[in-house]
């Protein structure tokens, strides 16, 4: 029910909802008054769009994260074996009694490489690719979030680049533009299989 307030008697009265952004008359004064329609949000809260998605039977098909070893098996190695390494060297020169000047330029070592193996896994947690039944979703950040969609039946151009290294460990960079939109909507790095999620979204687009 609606509560209005009538303009001629100023007497407060209930209409039913399906009267919104009519005229009623007033039940006292036989005034005639306007009801207000239903206040509509014209920015939909991102969980509940995706939760009005689920309802309409949208699946999500397959989600995927910027890969590490995949993506530069040189440099993960390299930065494992230094963190390894260093924090061995650490321990044998602590529990050897050695000169503990030793252990710690070993744990320096091992900080050295630890260290761009975090933020580099930081980094790889701030962007999903998402594909469903219906579109392709880019997610972007940690702490605040960047969404970036397109419906799989507006798909313009899609886009896989792979270097040979990429070609040999199966992971590459995958781009998406819609026939709405000049340039690439869509641009994920190191994405592993990403044959495989072309495969997924040509099969949901009907191909």
């Amino acid at each position: 029910m609606i509560n209005i307030t009538c303009d001629g008697c100023q007497q407060r009265f209930e209409v039913p909802d399906s009267a919104a952004g009519t005229t009623v008359p007033c039940p006292k004064c036989n005034t005639s008054n306007g009801v207000p329609g239903r206040a509509v949000s014209g920015k939909m809260d991102t969980r509940e769009d995706e939760a009005t998605a689920r309802l309409q039977g949208e699946k999500i098909m397959l989600t995927a994260r910027r890969a590490m070893f995949r993506a530069r098996p040189a440099r993960f190695m390299g930065l494992l074996l230094l963190t390894l390494g260093g924090l061995g060297g650490a321990g044998y020169f602590l529990t050897s009694g050695q000169d503990p000047m030793l252990a710690g330029v070993c744990g320096f070592v091992a900080l050295v490489g630890l260290l761009p193996l975090v933020i580099w896994k930081v980094a790889t947690m701030g962007e999903l690719l998402e594909i469903t039944s219906h579109r392709t979703i880019l997610k972007r950040g940690i702490l605040s979030k960047t969404t970036t969609e397109v419906r799989h039946n507006d798909i313009k151009n899609f886009q896989i680049d792979q270097s040979l290294q990429q070609r040999i460990f199966n992971c590459g960079t995958v781009g998406i533009s819609s026939s709405g939109q000049d340039g690439i909507e869509i641009y994920a790095k190191d994405i592993p299989k990403p044959y495989r999620v072309r495969e997924i979204i040509d099969r949901n687009r009907g191909f």
